[in-house]
């Protein structure tokens, strides 16, 4: 027997699809629907390995296809442009090949452009916060480094160090309120990753214990690279370089540690 009846599902879900209808009305959003585009030109995509598709784990994404078709003939219905926000690499990829759809990796691009139509404070703002960036560059290295991370493939542990770590971009200005105002950075990391973890392929499986014995400890270090997200809090009065102070760096993304394979699996299957 299920956890739930049907009657009860039914009623779950008519709750969820009144609290969906419910944000979408009050916040007038638009809902652009997917359902009736020309299926045999995204299917000419697919063939030719056009974004949004692309090799490996990329070949089937057709939600993303349809989508942006839609978004497409809604713009040239109502000759409008907009702002699509996405980090998926080939969907901004084939927003690209769009004139009308304007894509930006972060919602923070988008609000960048919204807090820039004060000029001058906004590139005063910029440049005191690329004037302290050695200080931001350095609580994000610690930030990431002390996240927590573990050995992907093994039981194991794994401790991080970062070895460089580079800007991407400049500073987008998501909010200028009063005396203070919040940005979000990007930077490339990289890293060296120190694994320590008992080798299973080299232990022999006892029936009787029902697991692995005997099996190798072993110690290496593997290389990364990861893209990070940051989001500094200031405070200002005017234009005055003295009176601008940093308040806060958040290393937002990511917000936790993740797995880090073994050197003899990295990659696999798709090495």
């Amino acid at each position: 027997m299920g956890l739930f009846s049907d009657s009860h599902l039914d009623n779950i879900v008519a709750i969820v699809f009144g609290e969906v209808d419910a944000f979408l009305t009050t916040k007038n959003a638009i809902v652009v629907s997917a359902m009736e585009q020309n299926a045999k030109a995204i299917f000419e995509l697919y063939f030719a390995v056009e974004p949004p598709f692309g090799d490996g784990t990329k070949r089937n994404e057709f939600p993303d296809a349809f989508v942006i078709s839609a978004l497409v003939d809604w713009c040239h219905d109502r000759k409008e442009d907009l702002f699509v926000v996405t980090q998926d690499g080939l969907f901004l990829k084939a927003c690209e090949e769009e004139p009308r759809l304007d894509a930006v990796e972060c919602l923070s691009g988008l609000l960048n452009r919204v807090a820039s139509d004060e000029a001058a404070l906004a590139d005063f703002l910029r440049t005191q916060i690329l004037e302290h960036l050695e200080e931001i560059e350095n609580r994000t290295k610690e930030d990431f480094e002390s996240l927590g991370f573990h050995v992907e493939d093994e039981w194991g542990d794994a401790e991080v160090s970062v070895t460089k770590i580079e800007l991407e971009g400049g500073p987008d200005l998501v909010d200028v309120t009063g005396t203070m105002v919040s940005a979000e950075l990007r930077f490339d990391a990289e890293y060296d990753a120190y694994l320590s973890y008992d080798d299973s392929s080299t232990g022999s499986y006892d029936s009787e214990e029902g697991r692995l014995l005997y099996m190798e400890h072993k110690t290496e270090t593997v290389n990364g690279t990861e893209r990070l997200f940051v989001t500094v809090t200031a405070s200002f009065q005017g234009m005055e370089e003295l009176d601008f102070q940093l308040v806060d760096v958040d290393l937002t993304s990511p917000s936790a540690g993740f797995g880090i394979e073994t050197e003899k699996n990295a990659g696999w299957p798709w090495k």
